[in-house]
């Protein structure tokens, strides 16, 4: 392998790819096609080894492959208060993400309900392609806000009132009262998972 090869490797690990026009980056155009052409496979079978796992991951990806998260308001707050400038790139593993950290990444969507839609749509491409392109966001939002959307039973599903893809994906957040910023944190760094 020549030095070129070893550095292109070496920055995909980091690379999300510039945001294109859709507002879908390179990264995630690349994944609809992966998981397009794995759930439209006549050999296509969740029953199959971990497929649910697989392609679950995959749904999981294509949404955290986006160059900018959403924040909600607590959680903007708060790294602010620890001295994080929201301004800035921010790298999400670093300061984000993590056990320790007050801060989870959240899907505004939970990725089991993309994931079920996909299967449940399979034989239908451009079904397929129109859930995954409004399948929402990531979130930046704290542990307290994690907590009341579990106590209202919405840690894994999206409440009564949202009628599918194409509907506000934030509606589970505003039935729990959780404010969403108006700004956008743009990631550096790998995808947390």
């Amino acid at each position: 392998m020549n030095k070129v090869e070893v550095k292109k490797k070496t920055n995909l690990k980091n690379y999300v790819g510039d945001t294109l026009n859709s507002g879908l980056t390179e990264a995630q155009e690349m994944w609809i096609e992966i998981i397009v052409s794995v759930v439209l496979n006549p050999r296509f079978n969740m029953g199959i080894g971990n497929m649910d796992y697989v392609l679950g991951n995959m749904v999981a990806k294509f949404v955290s492959s986006a160059r900018y998260y959403k924040i909600t308001d607590c959680a903007l707050e708060y790294i602010r208060s620890i001295g994080i400038d929201s301004t800035k790139p921010l790298h999400i593993k670093k300061y984000i993400y993590g056990k320790k950290k007050n801060t989870i990444l959240e899907h505004i969507i939970p990725a089991s309900i993309i994931k079920n839609a996909i299967v449940n749509n399979r034989e239908n491409e451009e079904e397929v392609r129109r859930i995954l392109n409004n399948s929402g966001f990531v979130i930046i939002a704290t542990r307290a806000e994690d907590n009341l959307l579990k106590e209202a039973k919405l840690a894994q599903k999206m409440p009564e009132n949202w009628s599918g893809f194409g509907d506000s994906p934030e509606k589970r957040y505003n039935a729990v009262n959780i404010k969403i910023s108006t700004r956008l944190i743009e990631h550096i760094g790998p995808i947390c998972r």
